[in-house]
Order: structure tokens, then C-alpha cells, then sequence
């Protein structure tokens, strides 16, 4: 039975976006067209929780393609951790994509926590492809 409740719990904890409007005051914008609203521990600390609002959709388009990976890492080598999105058998890889982005929509990314390794507090750098697109610190 577990095994057909964890896929199920997990697209259930990708598709919740927060209500609210779609501007966050106070977020990190960068110049890749996106907005990190959050970036929140979640399933028991076992899982990052990522928001990004997009800001500019010709932009943050090359970012989203379904071949380019997201991590998120140390600053400047730090502990040495990369974080990855996981791939449930089931439903996929646990961040969303899209092929035609839209100004105001809010994307999320579940980031793999193995051990509980990271904390609230710590800083880590977002990189999709090549490109570092923001630094972060961890929410509760």
C-alpha cells in the first residue's frame, strides 16, 4: 500500500501552490525571468520545497525545457552538496515544466534532502543548466 500512496502524496505536494497573489514581495528576482518566492523544507525536512514566479516568459523559456536540470548546490563549493529533483517511476520527475511559459504563473520543484542535510538557515545556489539563477536561503 505504500508504494501507491507516495507517488500520489508527491504530485499532490507538486501541484499545492500557495494561495495569495502572484507577486511576492521581497522575493529574488534574477535576470533569467523568474522570482524565487520560496524555498521551504518539506516532508519531514526529507524534501526541498521550490517556488519560482515567472517574471519575464521569453526569458525563463530556454530554462524550462525538459532536458535542462535543475540542482541545487553549495555557494562556492561549500559542504560539497548537490541536490537533485528525483524520478518517481510513476509520475516522473517532481518538477514542472512547461513549453509555453506565462508571466504570473508560479512553478514548483520538489529538491531530494537525503539525510536531512540542509537546515533553515543555509544558503544554497538554484542552477538550471549552466546558468546559477538565484541564492537562496532555506525556510523552515
Amino acid at each position: 500500500m505504500r508504494k501507491t500512496i507516495l507517488p500520489l502524496v508527491m504530485a499532490a505536494l507538486l501541484l499545492a501552490v500557495p494561495a495569495g497573489p502572484a507577486s511576492a514581495e521581497g522575493a529574488v528576482s534574477s535576470p533569467y525571468g523568474v522570482q524565487a518566492v520560496g524555498l521551504r523544507l518539506s516532508a519531514a525536512a526529507y524534501m526541498l520545497d521550490l517556488r519560482l514566479l515567472i517574471v519575464d516568459a521569453a526569458a525563463v523559456e530556454p530554462l524550462l525545457r525538459r532536458k535542462v536540470t535543475a540542482v541545487l548546490r553549495d555557494p562556492d563549493g561549500g559542504k560539497g552538496r548537490v541536490l537533485v529533483v528525483p524520478f518517481a517511476a510513476k509520475i516522473g520527475s517532481l518538477a514542472q515544466t512547461t513549453r509555453h511559459p506565462r508571466e504570473g504563473r508560479v512553478l514548483a520543484a520538489l529538491f531530494a534532502n537525503p539525510g536531512r542535510s540542509v537546515q533553515p538557515g543555509e544558503t544554497l545556489e538554484l542552477v538550471i543548466g549552466d546558468a546559477v539563477v538565484a541564492t537562496l536561503e532555506v525556510e523552515g
